[in-house]
């Protein structure tokens, strides 16, 4: 729950309205119903942006634009109604936090939709996600903004691989999938937090903030790296007791090389003045006492579902 006095950041990667790609029209009613249910207490949080995942855009581009209408921080860049035309879902928002303005976009995985079955009741396509960042970082470059947060759609995999082929990107919250991080993955100057999802954790990065230097640095992060060079080095023995001119031996001990290299390089600038980042993941069950306003509102759906 935001409190006024805190420098606070809420936001929400996405996939969190249905447990599918597909509403059913059958069971639609029902499906809103916890919908909004999830929409109302997110809102009494203080959310700031959630990005529009696959399973929310399962409900459809009407009813996203009317929870838009009704305040909900929707974001999506690359969100498009089935004609190809923009929705009413703004691509990005800006919010002030302390005396740092913070540029937040959203993004849906093109490829997660094309696989999804019973298409036709789909009203929605997606846009090409690389295209719909390099646009929408632009425009917030434009606008003065000191750190841009991407909520990632995108499965983990696309999401890193993103943060490889687009620059500008600080900061990448991914809900396309289920990836468990608990300490973010550096790519390049970026950092990409990984969340498990069903509402099992929340996430809470503390960041200090040096705006002369946005090359975070990881609390944590030089212990998680001795550790998987360690591991290197313990693969690396074992495929060098191979047969080593074996071309698939070589090609795994080259690429055993290349990581260690590139952590080894992490390790030698850890140490230099930055912005800095501790990550908690902090488990959700029902011994953590929840705000009345928002248990109020989980009751109210709970008791129109038994009617």
């Amino acid at each position: 729950m935001r409190e006024e006095s805190e420098n606070v950041l809420v936001v929400d990667g996405g996939n969190l309205l249905t447990s599918a790609g597909i509403v059913p029209e059958n069971g639609r009613e029902s499906i809103e119903r916890n919908a909004g249910a999830i929409i109302e207490s997110q809102k009494t949080m203080g959310i700031d942006a959630g990005n529009v995942g696959y399973k929310d855009a399962a409900m459809g581009i009407k009813y996203l634009e009317k929870t838009a209408a009704g305040g909900y921080p929707w974001v999506s860049a690359n969100l498009r109604t089935k004609a190809g035309k923009l929705t009413k879902i703004p691509p990005y928002r800006i919010v002030k936090v302390g005396q740092i303005n913070v540029g937040i976009f959203g993004l849906l995985d093109e490829k997660i939709i094309s696989n999804i079955r019973n298409s036709k009741q789909i009203d929605y396509s997606v846009a090409d996600p690389v295209r719909a960042a390099e646009v929408t970082i632009k425009e917030l470059k434009k606008k003065d903004v000191d750190i841009i947060v991407l909520l990632s759609g995108l499965i983990f995999v696309r999401s890193k691989e993103l943060l490889q082929n687009v620059e500008g990107i600080n900061l990448l919250v991914n809900g396309g999938d289920s990836r468990m991080l608990k300490i973010p993955e550096r790519v390049g100057k970026s950092l990409l937090f990984g969340m498990i999802g069903r509402g099992k954790y929340l996430g809470v990065a503390h960041l200090g903030i040096a705006m002369d230097n946005l090359d975070f640095q990881v609390e944590g992060e030089n212990v998680d790296i001795q550790g998987r060079l360690r591991l290197i080095a313990a693969q690396k023995r074992i495929y060098e007791g191979e047969i080593a001119t074996l071309p698939e031996v070589k090609e795994k001990i080259n690429e055993l090389q290349a990581q260690e290299k590139e952590l080894k390089s992490r390790l030698s600038t850890a140490d230099r003045p930055a912005s800095v980042v501790r990550n908690q993941l902090v488990p959700l069950d029902r011994n953590i006492p929840g705000k009345k306003s928002i248990n109020d509102i989980l009751q109210k759906a709970k008791n129109k579902s038994r009617k």
